[in-house]
């Protein structure tokens, strides 16, 4: 991989993404879209990888061997994952260079979100774990290991910036609630519907803006999902992405730039050449008034998955 240059708060070298913010200062800074898109992808085996905006080719984010799936970044910069290893689990690394901190001892997990101080993340546990908590939103603290489950049969949670409340949509497998985007309120574990689809269509993957004005979200229907914006209530809803060449297109997974500029997402569509056109994963991002759409893993020979910002 080719290091990017040091005007983008990069170093070449050992780099995870978490060393940006003590390069570039405060997260939500005019400089904070610099910081680099952090997803999984099929390598072969999964691994972490990084992508920034310079079109420089994505750089592979060094951990302990194994696999590693559903990286979340901190605002204050720490990479939280899951190592998928007979001693795998949920790990936390820092920018220090010290090894990546076990703090749940389970790899059965789907999603992860961060709380807005760093203290605490949210897990989607799937339907296939074991415990109380499969299938439903648990919490961690990463002080002391401590869990709570506050939600059943909800999953893709995102954490308010003020950290009061947890959005997050049924788990699809249990067919019990309504589609639709789910507010949980910590202390109270009575989710109440807050954006509800159009009839006949999904929402997935909530994911609010980093001042908590807004909220993004995939829309639509089977094959054709794409990206949208509301206010937290759903209303000023506005399409930021559309059908690519009039093929299958499915955009999932929005994440916001720390400076709320900018939206990546995972983009599931059909690539053809020579008249041979197969199915693809890549990271995308689009500014977040629906303008300057790019594919960012284009070269990458499997493209990328589940980006956090």
């Amino acid at each position: 991989m080719h290091p990017r240059q040091t005007t983008r708060c990069l170093t070449s070298g050992l780099l995870l993404a978490a060393a940006l913010l003590t390069a570039c200062g405060d997260a939500i800074g005019p400089g904070a879209a610099s910081r680099p898109i952090v997803f999984m992808q099929l390598a072969p085996g999964w691994r972490i990888y990084q992508v920034g905006l310079d079109g420089a080719a994505p750089q592979l984010v060094p951990l302990p061997p194994g696999d590693a799936l559903y990286p979340a970044v901190s605002s204050g910069g720490l990479l939280a994952y899951v190592q998928q290893t007979a001693d795998g689990g949920l790990f936390v690394v820092d920018s220090t260079g010290a090894p990546p901190r076990k703090i749940y001892p389970d790899a059965a997990v789907d999603q992860i979100a961060w709380s807005p101080n760093a203290d605490q993340l949210v897990l989607a546990l799937p339907d296939w774990g074991s415990g109380p908590g499969a299938g439903g939103l648990r919490v961690v603290t990463l002080a002391d290991g401590g869990i709570s489950d506050i939600a059943s049969g909800l999953a893709e949670p995102t954490w308010s910036p003020d950290g009061r409340v947890i959005l997050a949509v049924p788990n699809l497998d249990f067919p019990k609630r309504s589609p639709g985007i789910y507010a949980v309120t910590l202390g109270d574990t009575t989710p109440r519907l807050v954006i509800a689809p159009p009839p006949g269509q999904g929402i997935r993957g909530p994911a609010w803006s980093p001042d908590g004005s807004r909220v993004a979200y995939a829309l639509g229907r089977y094959g054709m999902d794409f990206i949208y914006t509301s206010r937290p209530d759903g209303s000023d809803r506005k399409q930021l992405t559309w059908q690519e060449n009039g093929l299958s297109t499915t955009d999932l997974k929005p994440v916001w730039s720390p400076d709320g500029s900018r939206i990546a997402f995972q983009r599931e569509h059909l690539v053809c050449l020579n008249g041979t056109c197969s199915d693809r994963y890549d990271v995308y991002v689009v500014r977040a008034n629906g303008s300057d759409l790019r594919n960012l893993t284009a070269a990458a020979s499997w493209g990328g998955a589940a980006p956090t910002w």
